[in-house]
């Protein structure tokens, strides 16, 4: 299943495969062990991150256009879902993806 990585150590946006239906990929890919949806798409894509961003040793974080959060800690990854919640293939670009997101 294809996702878009947003590395916030390397501040860069990229597509990356894996099982997304289970979280624990979903972790690993952010280097942590709980997650949280951040953000929702109206395509149903969503931005999960580190649910312990603050409290872990990140020292790199993200801003999302639009986003009721100031910033996100960490790294973050944007993962399709069906609206009965099953994961899929994101829709979103990745050029859609760079223009929603700064790095600071």
């Amino acid at each position: 299943m294809k996702a878009i990585l947003i590395d916030s150590t390397l501040k860069q946006i990229y597509e990356v495969e894996g099982n997304f239906q289970d979280y624990r990929e979903i972790a690993k890919f952010l280097n942590c062990q709980y997650i949280e949806g951040a953000t929702t798409f109206e395509n149903q894509d969503t931005i999960f991150v580190d649910e312990e961003g603050l409290f872990n040793n990140h020292n790199t974080a993200f801003k999302v256009a639009g986003s009721h959060q100031p910033y996100f800690v960490g790294s973050g990854i944007v993962v399709g879902h069906t609206i009965g919640g099953n994961s899929r293939n994101v829709k979103s670009t990745i050029e859609k993806i760079e223009k929603l997101i700064k790095f600071l």
